[in-house]
């Protein structure tokens, strides 16, 4: 897989066999506050409910899933049918197919409004995704911590890679068979975080 403008700049980490790259500043911060500020507005955010042992909660952060026609998708109980691309979506998209030679067709969207929002540990590896296809995660706004680890018990490693505005990060496969990774909370951070996670759903027959 080739980077055309960005060869000399991936981070790479290898983690229990797996290839993470991280790109800091993939976008210009002029770019990475204007979709910032498109996605704040332009998307149709929720914040949807779990049921946690018999009980129901609001999940810490808001959500979005976008994708081509048969991306419906679910995680945690929650069904989530894709919506039609926005403007904004399509241009980061499009500009993410280029740069990494793949083919996108689905995006969940995260905001976490503040540091106390967060994603516990999960791996997204539900049926609906394909497999052989990395998944391509774009930060912008406020740097958060992103961390990984394996599914393996008896390996407490921990690798941490700081997100920061503009960051992309691509885990390659098999890091969703292998390993877990989570956005944990930080209480000192009180600007807004949009990760976008860029991923090829099976289409639905």
């Amino acid at each position: 897989m080739q980077h055309s403008l960005f060869p000399s700049e991936s981070q790479v980490h290898t983690f229990e066999a797996c290839r993470i790259e991280h790109f800091p500043s993939f976008l210009s911060s002029e770019k990475a506050d204007e979709w910032y500020a498109a996605l704040r507005t332009e998307l149709e955010w929720t914040q949807d409910t779990i049921r946690l042992f018999g009980k129901e909660h609001l999940i810490p952060r808001l959500n979005a899933w976008y994708g081509d026609e048969g991306t419906d998708f679910g995680y945690s109980g929650i069904p989530l049918a894709s919506k039609a691309w926005t403007e904004t979506l399509q241009s980061i998209r499009s500009r993410l197919e280029v740069e990494f030679e793949l083919s996108l067709n689905s995006v969940l969207a995260n905001w976490y409004r503040n540091g106390l929002d967060k994603m516990g540990w999960h791996s997204d590896d539900e049926k609906e995704m394909c497999p052989l296809t990395p998944i391509v995660s774009l930060s912008l706004g406020a740097s958060r911590k992103m961390q990984f680890k394996s599914k393996d018990s008896s390996n407490a490693t921990r690798l941490n890679i700081l997100l920061e505005h503009g960051d992309v990060i691509v885990m390659h496969p098999p890091t969703q068979e292998k390993l877990k990774h989570c956005i944990p909370m930080m209480k000192r951070v009180s600007h807004g975080r949009i990760n976008l996670t860029f991923r090829k759903c099976l289409l639905a027959q």
